[in-house]
Order: C-alpha cells, then sequence, then structure tokens
C-alpha cells in the first residue's frame, strides 16, 4: 500500500501528460516491467479502474527456479 502510495504519481502524471500532449484520457495498453513492483504499480495505477487500458507486466527471463539463473527473488 505505502509503495502503491508514492508510487501512483507515475500514473497520473501519465495521464496528465496523454491529456495534454495527445488529447486523450486513456492509452490502449500500458507495459511495465514486475518483480519487485514499484515500476508496475506506479504506471498502472491510474488506469486499474479503466477496462479500455490492456495492462501487461513482464519479468526478465531465465531457466527456470531451479537453475539458479532467473529473475525471482
Amino acid at each position: 500500500e505505502m509503495v502503491r502510495d508514492f508510487q501512483k504519481i507515475i500514473g497520473e502524471e501519465a495521464k496528465e501528460q496523454l491529456a495534454q500532449w495527445y488529447g486523450i484520457d486513456h492509452p490502449d495498453a500500458i507495459c511495465a516491467c514486475v518483480g519487485g513492483g514499484s515500476n508496475a504499480i506506479g504506471i498502472m495505477n491510474a488506469f486499474l479502474d479503466d477496462p479500455r487500458v490492456n495492462l501487461y507486466g513482464f519479468e526478465a527471463g531465465g531457466h527456470g527456479p531451479d537453475s539458479g539463473q532467473h529473475a525471482i527473488r
């Protein structure tokens, strides 16, 4: 909750700039890296309740959890 509250300014600013620069109130999609979570929730928070926006989270690949070569925390 605290991370979301601090990071949500990212999404709020993105929403404002979309309106200001492009005259639109939402993007078609948002793509963000996940793993730690703060980047994703920061940009996505302003659009969570908007069904028009597709939200995608991506994590770095690897060779599976047993290999030691992965992005799992």
